[in-house]
């Protein structure tokens, strides 16, 4: 019986990983993986039964930490913040930095070949998943304001451009060479800017 080993079951899934990202999931193979783990692809499906699985494990916990920012970002953190009493930008910076770092899988690879490299697996329409679901997030926040019935007749068409303009521009900031203490300052100013624009349109509604 062979014994297997977890310093390599981890080059496996950090060359699935490299592969992934430069490749995608369609165009990467096993014996890709293999070489690049430098390993025998019989040994390699000792660890892995497919590329799916291999690409499972390493997408799955992103995908749960970004529906988890979504669901779970008002916590007690955010009790003491209201658009109704203005903004304090340090408080609110303070709340962005404790979410990034709560869910830090965003800077990690895995949360790009989730993202961008997933073609072929079901999470191949995810960043539309992702659109729709910030959408939906964002006009639960607004209606829940004082703007007027008419805005909120059409809040879901203006809330889905708003979505998609956000992630894409969040992915730029991912897929950028920055360290990801320079990623994090960068998400935070993101953030704090579509944040500051919703609180601008409750504000003059």
């Amino acid at each position: 019986m062979q014994v297997l080993k977890e310093e390599v079951k981890q080059s496996i899934l950090d060359s699935g990983k490299a592969e992934f990202l430069k490749n995608g999931f369609e165009k990467t193979s096993m014996r890709q993986i293999a070489k690049s783990a430098g390993t025998t692809i019989g040994n390699l499906y000792n660890y892995f039964t497919s590329k799916e699985e291999i690409f499972y494990i390493i997408t799955t916990p992103a995908f749960d930490e970004f529906i988890s920012l979504l669901n779970n970002h008002e916590d007690e953190s955010f009790k003491d913040f209201t658009f109704d009493e203005g903004i304090n930008i340090d408080f609110l910076k303070t709340i962005i930095k404790f979410c990034l770092n709560k869910y830090d899988s965003m800077f990690d690879s895995s949360f790009l070949i989730l993202v961008d490299g997933s073609k072929g697996t079901k999470y191949e329409n995810i960043k539309s998943k992702f659109i729709d679901l910030l959408s939906e997030h964002l006009s639960v926040h607004l209606k829940n304001t004082n703007i007027s019935d008419e805005k909120k007749e059409n809040i879901f068409g203006f809330c889905h451009a708003v979505a998609s303009g956000f992630i894409e521009g969040m992915m730029d900031i991912l897929r950028t060479s920055y360290s990801r203490e320079e990623k994090k300052n960068l998400l935070t100013e993101y953030f704090l800017f579509y944040i500051i624009g919703v609180f601008n349109i409750t504000a003059n509604r």
